[in-house]
């Protein structure tokens, strides 16, 4: 169904289908499939492109599709490229993103922005 649909172009197919073929461990069809429907403005695609690219240690690819996302408002994808930087030891922009994230509510942002403040961040 997903595959019919994803030929015609729809963009709910193919960012599904994207993620069918993540759950099914076919990583690269995934990322086929995530970067087409990013290319077509998805920002969900975008988000879980940037959440493959982390698992594959592709850092740098990482944050450009986290960077994608935060420009169309996606606040997990701040928290998450707050954690890429930290595991980065990159103090200031893990601070700056994870804090973006906690200020608009996300929940798991708030807990971790209060640890690192309790250390010294």
């Amino acid at each position: 169904m997903y595959l019919k649909a994803s030929q015609k172009g729809s963009v709910f197919a193919i960012y599904n289908l994207g993620n069918l073929y993540y759950y099914q461990k076919k990583f690269d069809k995934a990322e086929q499939m995530f970067l087409e429907a990013s290319q077509k403005g998805e920002i969900e695609a975008m988000y879980n492109l940037g959440t493959l690219y982390y698992e594959q240690n592709k850092f740098g690819k990482a944050k450009e599709m986290f960077l994608k996302a935060i420009q169309k408002g996606h606040v997990k994808a701040m928290y998450n490229l707050g954690i890429l930087y930290y595991n980065q030891n990159d103090r200031i922009n893990a601070k700056k993103y994870v804090k973006q994230a906690s200020d608009l509510g996300y929940e798991e942002a708030q807990e971790v922005y209060k640890k690192m403040l309790q250390a010294g961040y």
